[in-house]
């Protein structure tokens, strides 16, 4: 399963959320890396740091370079594919979906 698919997956079974890896104890809500993992069948760790070499591990494809932010900021804001992630998510406000499509476009374009 790719990266796009398993966000889609994980949309399907919580509801979105910003700046945190997941909402309430039933894991109800999460950011696009919760959603990813959600979508896979796998348990949110209980630290960030677990769960970002999980995903590294298994979507590899999250620590596969850097892209420009997409949105306008003052100078070029240069990010990991994951950190890319984060921030559209967070800072800009995109959809966990459309985040997960454009990380891979841009991955394969």
């Amino acid at each position: 399963m790719d990266f796009v698919e398993a966000v889609r997956r994980g949309c399907e079974l919580t509801s979105p959320t910003t700046s945190l890896f997941v909402k309430g104890d039933q894991h109800t809500s999460t950011c696009i890396l919760g959603a990813a993992l959600v979508g896979v069948g796998l348990p949110i760790p209980s630290t960030t740091a677990k769960a970002i070499e999980m995903l590294r591990e298994i979507f590899p494809i999250l620590s596969d370079g850097e892209l420009i932010c997409p949105e306008w900021h003052s100078r070029p804001r240069i990010l990991s594919r994951g950190d890319m992630a984060v921030h559209l998510n967070d800072q800009h406000r995109w959809d966990r979906l459309r985040t997960a499509q454009y990380i891979s476009e841009a991955s394969n374009g």
